[in-house]
């Protein structure tokens, strides 16, 4: 439930306490996404519990969590003008993947982006570009859509998630 409740609520909660603030003017919202919501293991209604059994899959729920987040914050917020993305920044070189079995079998994927700046590349794109291909809700890599997988994607799942989310944190939540 660490993964989830760092990765997904804790994002959840700071964008409530600056919507106010968003919703004056053009605002970018953006999180973190990964390949690893494809195995995540997420209980939209109950993201905090049980803990999946391994911290791979609960790492993929908070990144699945993050997208669903996405999708339901571009449903209530665009209209204020709050453009809700979420990015993956492909498999980075840092100390966070040297332990890692899955980073090792990866690297001949062409995910694999090398250093952190390059892995920021979309990031900064997403923050400070004009693109006409920058939707609210999309999911992007690379500086291009990318697809996530349909249980990350569910306009139902985001919503289920948003409630059980506010309800975690104790969100009153202004703008829906």
């Amino acid at each position: 439930w660490r993964a989830v409740t760092v990765n997904h609520l804790a994002g959840f909660l700071l964008a409530q306490i600056l919507l106010p603030a968003m919703a004056r003017g053009r605002a970018r919202l953006i999180t973190t996404a990964s390949l690893a919501e494809m195995w995540g293991w997420l209980r939209v209604d109950h993201p905090t519990g049980p803990t999946p059994p391994s911290r791979w899959l609960a790492y993929g729920a908070g990144k699945s969590a993050n997208i669903l987040f996405t999708v339901e914050a571009a449903r209530r917020w665009s209209s204020y003008g709050i453009v809700p993305t979420c990015f993956f920044p492909g498999l980075v070189r840092t100390r966070f993947a040297r332990t890692s079995l899955l980073f090792t079998l990866a690297r001949p994927l062409p995910y694999l982006v090398g250093d952190p700046a390059a892995g920021a590349d979309t990031l900064v794109w997403l923050a400070t570009s004009d693109d006409p291909r920058i939707r609210p809700g999309g999911y992007y890599a690379f500086r291009a859509p990318f697809v996530a997988a349909p249980w990350s994607t569910s306009p139902r799942r985001a919503e289920r998630l948003w409630e059980a989310s506010a309800q975690l944190v104790g969100a009153t939540i202004p703008y829906s």
